[in-house]
């Protein structure tokens, strides 16, 4: 119950401040990719949220939405594709190894997902693999703000 609540709560607040998200999707080395995208203002300041292993999920809309409540427009970046949201473990592992093991691909779609929102101040927020994504998206950002 007090999960609804919470959930309607987010709603309505996110309403109350203008917060309407959407699926952005683009294109990337000729495939399809959907990332969110959800802001209070035109004004706002953007956070790259980076999915963790079972891809871009209803977690990191809320967690965007959480985020554009309290003033931030969000980019959750999909890094493995569009529909894809691997539930076994050994399907995740596959995913995820497949970009550790191509870091010029994972730096790329990275890239691609700040391309697909190009909104002055940027500051990331990174779930799960975020030390070895935080690198490779400094690498591939020189000059731009790392948090």
């Amino acid at each position: 119950m007090r999960f609804v609540l919470t959930v309607i709560l987010v709603l309505l607040v996110s309403a109350a401040y203008g917060a309407d998200g959407s699926v952005i999707t683009y294109e990337f080395d000729g495939k399809t990719y959907e990332g969110y995208y959800i802001s209070p203002s035109s004004k706002a300041p953007l956070i790259l949220l980076i999915h963790d292993w079972d891809g871009l999920t209803d977690y990191e809309v809320k967690r965007a939405s959480m985020l554009a409540e309290m003033g931030y427009a969000v980019f959750a970046v999909d890094l493995f594709g569009a529909g894809v949201r691997p539930t076994e473990d050994t399907d995740k592992r596959q995913h995820t190894g497949e970009l550790y093991k191509d870091r010029e691909k994972m730096r790329l779609l990275l890239q691609s997902g700040l391309d697909h929102n190009p909104k002055g101040p940027i500051f990331k927020m990174l779930w799960q693999w975020d030390t070895a994504l935080a690198v490779q998206l400094s690498l591939s950002s020189p000059g731009q703000e790392q948090t």
